[in-house]
């Protein structure tokens, strides 16, 4: 991942223009390593929300609003837009997977890293539902991104993928850690 970008010296809810322009650098990089976006729709400038990060369609587009810590904070800000842009890039919105959800989470750390050089990565707790998903897309072999470009090739998007599509692509996978990702994000990790 080779993402630069120069972090303003301001927060990211006074820097419409450098957000747009992050939003671009990302949304370029998740098509390197994930594959084609979707591009049927216009993508607007990200905002801001009072309540946690999302992407969602307007009349007008996609849009990803991140959250009221993201507003302050240029290490949030890039990873909850990092996350959104997994999603931004796989429309239609709403009904994630747990292998979209995965990789937006697990997208969102080299992004980081790339970034900040290494000087920041979010924490992510042991049972929150993202780092879950984000562990069971690890487990899609030695280098999960290329599996992932892989399923969206051959699905369009995460949000297509079924387990035999992802069996296909992913040669070895376990059967049922394939029907574990392409269930829904908002079922229960079992």
């Amino acid at each position: 991942m080779n993402c630069h970008f120069d972090v303003p010296a301001l927060p990211p809810v006074s820097q419409p223009e450098a957000m747009a322009r992050l939003q671009s650098i990302l949304l370029d990089d998740v098509e390197h390593w994930m594959g084609p976006r979707d591009r049927s729709d216009a993508c607007l400038p990200p905002g801001f929300r009072a309540g946690p990060a999302w992407a969602w369609m307007t009349p007008l587009g996609a849009i990803a609003e991140l959250s009221p810590e993201s507003a302050q904070s240029w290490q949030f800000a890039v990873f909850e837009l990092a996350h959104e842009c997994v999603h931004l890039a796989n429309r239609p919105l709403g009904g994630a997977s747990r292998m979209e959800e995965g990789a937006a989470t697990l997208y969102g750390l080299p992004a980081c890293i790339s970034i900040f050089d290494g000087r920041f990565l979010p924490v992510l707790k042991n049972g929150d539902p993202y780092a879950d998903a984000m562990r069971l897309v690890s487990r899609m072999g030695r280098q999960p991104m290329a599996a992932l470009k892989a399923v969206r090739r051959e699905a369009g998007n995460f949000r297509y993928s079924t387990p035999q599509i992802v069996v296909e692509a992913v040669p070895g996978i376990d059967h049922s850690l394939a029907h574990r990702l392409c269930a829904r994000f908002t079922e229960a990790l079992t």
